[in-house]
């Protein structure tokens, strides 16, 4: 691998974890902070047990697809043309929430 595509590949997974862990670091500890330690430490096991999950079913479909697919390609062939539509739907309103959160956690500090 060049080390432009290095770096680019570097700055793609910074932007996803970035996207995916700040929103998260800002709304969690207040929101599960008041039910306590051990319904927390629950929770949150929980919820990185599901997401864990979630990415192997991902990576197997993703390795049924030639390189360069993304979840919108992935969507239409496996899903049609309705599951392409339901996954545009359920992305843009991934990225408001996050946009939410960050304003929602902004706005109390």
């Amino acid at each position: 691998m060049g080390a432009m595509k290095a770096h680019k590949l570097l700055g793609a997974c910074g932007l996803v974890a970035g996207t995916s862990i700040g929103a998260a670091m800002l709304a969690q500890p207040i929101t599960v902070g008041l039910g306590g330690f051990i319904p927390s430490l629950f929770t949150l096991g929980t919820i990185w047990i599901l997401l864990i999950a979630s990415a192997f079913y991902l990576l197997e479909v993703e390795m049924q697809f030639p390189r360069g697919s993304n979840l919108m390609t992935m969507a239409k062939d496996s899903l049609g043309p309705a599951g392409r539509f339901c996954l545009a739907i359920f992305y843009i309103l991934l990225l408001y929430s996050l946009i939410s959160a960050y304003l929602a956690g902004g706005a109390s500090m």
